[in-house]
């Protein structure tokens, strides 16, 4: 996957993926692809879930009812 494509994938900037990729958040094939499953986990186990990107975000994120206002 390009970097364009992976920044699509978790809702970053290209350069947001550049810095990941600089600092080895990220999982490369030998080409220099970015294998995205690996690199998704590699994130998820160095970041502090609180500050997860796109979609691993969202996986984590509370599942919330809207509350009716009757019951406030």
């Amino acid at each position: 996957m390009s970097e364009r494509q992976y920044a699509a994938h978790v809702g970053l900037s290209r350069g947001a993926i550049q810095k990941a990729k600089e600092a080895g958040r990220l999982v490369q094939h030998a080409d220099g692809s970015i294998d995205a499953a690996a690199s998704d986990r590699r994130r998820a186990a160095m970041m502090d879930p609180a500050k997860l990107w796109g979609e691993a975000r969202n996986a984590l994120a509370p599942k919330l009812k809207p509350m009716p206002d009757t019951a406030l």
